[in-house]
């Protein structure tokens, strides 16, 4: 007697996806290797952006030390220029004992007389002297006669000033100095503006090369993530073809376990009382034929051969 057949589909191709969420229950999800490579295509697009950012900040750094530097070794020679041209030159023909008197404008400059012994001669007429000058390291670097000395220094308030020291060159005087002190508040202003367009320009750049990293970063790592997607399209079909395959095979495989069990039992009939078992085993060995031809055919698909 012939064994009943299972009632399960049969389908005669190989479909690509599955027909129903039973066939799908044992296909695995996306898993964390995927996720992984995600990862690592973050944290290589931020090195990236890292990299360039770094790069960048010292190319600014170099370029806006270099002109700030510049700029400032530039006011600093032009300001010794003019001083050096301001020198005191004696003239006996004025009412000034110490002779005061510079060649060209003064130029907001502030005079302080000092005597052999060291101390500030307060003269009618004369400017205040700011406090905390004068600068008793530039007074005692000139020495002789004709030694000018022209130094930085800071008021006791903190107002900046320049300051350039020489002998009087009075003939009544000879060992009387005056320092000359300028007022540097307007150069530093200056400076310091400098300075802030250059780092606030400097920022920006920053800002936008760290964009500019970004942005390119992840147009070069697009063919990485292509494929990447794409090596995970093809695990997730080949899961889905495993699946499809294992429900695909189960129908055939039982069908002829089935027929073949009934064969045993009748071992004794004749071909003709068991035609329809071994009819049902050569249908479904067409069947399965037809299975493995198509995923032969799906395979060399796959591999670029066909």
């Amino acid at each position: 007697m012939r064994m009943p057949r299972p009632g399960l589909p049969r389908p005669w191709r190989w479909r690509l996806g599955p027909s129903s969420p039973d066939e799908t229950a044992g296909v695995r999800p996306r898993g964390t290797g995927h996720e992984e490579d995600l990862g690592l295509l973050r944290r290589t697009r931020l090195r990236l952006m890292g990299l360039s950012g770094v790069v960048t900040l010292v190319i600014l750094l170099v370029l806006e030390a270099s002109v700030y530097g510049m700029v400032s070794a530039a006011v600093e020679a032009n300001a010794q220029t003019q001083l050096r041209a301001l020198s005191p030159v004696p003239d006996t023909g004025t009412d000034d004992p110490y002779a005061f008197v510079v060649v060209g404008p003064r130029a907001g400059l502030i005079p302080i007389p000092v005597d052999p012994s060291g101390h500030v001669i307060v003269a009618r007429g004369l400017p205040l002297i700011p406090p905390g000058l004068p600068d008793e390291a530039s007074l005692a670097a000139v020495t002789k006669p004709g030694d000018v000395d022209i130094r930085d220094t800071a008021a006791s308030d903190r107002t900046p000033y320049r300051v350039m020291s020489s002998f009087s060159g009075s003939a009544k005087y000879p060992d009387y100095k005056v320092q000359w002190a300028q007022n540097r508040t307007g150069e530093v202003q200056q400076l310091n503006t400098l300075a802030g367009v250059l780092l606030g320009g400097g920022l920006i750049a920053l800002l936008a090369a760290l964009l500019a990293g970004y942005l390119y970063a992840g147009r070069a790592l697009v063919p990485i993530r292509a494929s990447i997607d794409r090596r995970q399209w093809a695990l997730q079909r080949q899961r889905e073809f495993a699946a499809n395959a294992s429900h695909e095979l189960r129908t055939p495989l039982t069908v002829i376990a089935a027929s073949v069990e009934d064969l045993e039992r009748n071992r004794r009939s004749k071909v003709q009382d068991v035609g329809e078992a071994l009819g049902d085993i050569k249908a479904e060995v067409r069947h399965m034929t037809a299975l493995v031809e198509d995923m032969l055919l799906l395979a060399r698909t796959d591999s670029g051969v066909v």
